[in-house]
């Protein structure tokens, strides 16, 4: 923020601050400060702020340990077999390619994996 001031204001301002030994910028903020302060302090009270407490209370009672553990396993207790079907529909693509001796396969994608028993012919 930049504001004109009066020569003889400004004048005024720098010789308090010298006197206290602050820079003008600092004296002007502490100024401000001390006369803007009974005003921030009214605006800062007012209502206070709700807690979360009780929040979810019509919901009833929170579930347990072992009923999290129980959803969770119902949720992710087929996310391994999940996983090897997508890695498989991903596979697709490189078995085509295999097929089709498609020059986007890289050398160590045209070698079978480790400890796959396949018979693969180069």
């Amino acid at each position: 923020m930049i504001v004109d001031l009066p020569e003889e204001l400004e004048a005024a301002l720098e010789v308090q601050a010298n006197a206290r030994g602050v820079s003008l910028a600092g004296y002007v903020c502490d100024v401000l400060q001390r006369d803007l302060a009974p005003s921030l302090q009214t605006q800062r009270s007012g209502i206070p702020f709700k807690t979360g407490r009780g929040t979810f209370a019509k919901y009833g009672q929170a579930p347990s340990a072992e009923e999290i553990d129980a959803n969770r396993a119902d949720l992710f207790g087929n996310f391994e077999r999940t996983l090897l079907m997508i890695a498989g529909v991903a596979d697709t693509h490189t078995t085509l390619w295999h097929l089709f001796d498609d020059s986007r396969l890289s050398a160590d994608a045209k070698r079978p994996p480790r400890g796959a028993k396949s018979s693969f012919r180069p």
